[in-house]
């Protein structure tokens, strides 16, 4: 049984994250009860189960580094426990990294393992409080570093430029690591991943010599389109946590450019 229960949980968890639905309820038990790390994974009855799953089907994940064991077992069933790192390289414009924790209760029922009881849960460690303006949580830190990951990968290497700032200071700013630029008085604010400036030129000056992903939103906004989260109607948040406007009559370009940029640029 213990070889059995160990790659059955395997495959139940990579199954999930690519959203195979026919195998995973093939799995389960009728009165299966899972608990999950979202609000909404918190379920009992086989049909529960399936409706959270048929909402959950449009982002695909991939599952690596996952460890299981048998912790128990008798000739009603068993208990195996596993860790593993859950990852979306971009699809659907998704991006997360996320290390989880696992323990699958089986009932031995007709000559195979059935699943009675799922809990998956996020690690706490990153979650924890630091000391960071722009990350105050480690998750947020670290699922920045991954995206920065795939956007270098996709875009190859850094362009640094240099902009003056209201005291005559100089910054040397890499492109690719703004988020987006924002209008004042003859001046422009360039707030990045870490750290955000004020520099001595008009955001019309800025937009003439930027790359493809960056479109001017608004007469006092540009994005780069690389750290785009969502959009909703006439606002767009981006992944430091900002929500743009967009004026009514431009929205129906911005919202086509920001597809049709996705559609072209996907990271995998």
């Amino acid at each position: 049984m213990k070889q059995d229960a160990v790659e059955l949980t395997r495959m139940i968890m990579r199954k999930h994250y690519e959203r195979d639905l026919d195998f995973v309820i093939e799995q389960m038990a009728e009165d299966i009860m899972w608990i999950g790390p979202l609000k909404s994974q918190f379920i009992n009855g086989l049909d529960n189960f399936k409706e959270i799953l048929e909402i959950e089907q449009g982002i695909p994940f991939q599952v690596k580094d996952d460890v299981y064991e048998l912790v128990g077992e008798s000739e009603e069933g068993c208990v195996v426990s596993g860790k593993y790192t859950v990852y979306n390289e971009g699809v659907q414009n998704y991006i997360m990294l996320a290390e989880q924790r696992c323990t699958f209760v089986y009932r031995r029922q007709e000559g195979r393992l059935l699943a009675i009881h799922i809990h998956v849960s996020n690690t706490a460690d990153n979650l924890l409080i630091g000391d960071e303006k722009y990350f105050p949580f480690k998750a947020g830190r670290e699922n920045y570093e991954y995206m920065q990951k795939l956007i270098q990968e996709k875009i190859g290497k850094e362009k640094k430029v240099c902009f003056k700032g209201l005291n005559k200071e100089e910054y040397f700013v890499d492109i690719n690591q703004i988020i987006y630029i924002e209008a004042g008085h003859r001046k422009s604010r360039l707030q990045c991943a870490d750290k955000a400036m004020n520099i001595r030129v008009p955001i019309g000056e800025i937009e003439t010599e930027l790359p493809e992903q960056f479109i001017r939103i608004h007469r006092s906004y540009i994005i780069n389109l690389d750290y785009v989260l969502n959009v909703q109607y006439r606002e767009i948040n981006m992944y430091d946590g900002s929500t743009l406007p967009v004026p009514e009559k431009r929205y129906p370009q911005v919202l086509k450019s920001i597809q049709d940029y996705h559609e072209n640029h996907s990271y995998r």
